[in-house]
């Protein structure tokens, strides 16, 4: 095999799982929740993707708005 030996991911896990889970329930994709924000798509999957950290603020403001107090630490 040529290549290296541990590919990454092609599409990795969610930095949080009950988030997700969540907006699986209520039939919400990632432009749902960015439309909410008031932020890009793009942007918002980096954050649920751990590809960047979600700042502080925005955190609480999904965990009110989905009513999961303290899920996103």
């Amino acid at each position: 095999m040529n290549g290296p030996s541990h590919a990454p991911r092609a599409c990795p896990l969610p930095c949080w799982p009950r988030l997700m889970a969540e907006m699986e329930r209520r039939g919400w994709k990632v432009h749902h929740l960015a439309r909410l924000l008031g932020e890009k798509p793009s942007q918002v999957w980096f954050w649920l993707y751990g590809c960047q950290t979600m700042p502080h603020h925005l955190r609480r403001r999904v965990e009110r708005l989905l009513e999961l107090p303290f899920i996103l630490d």
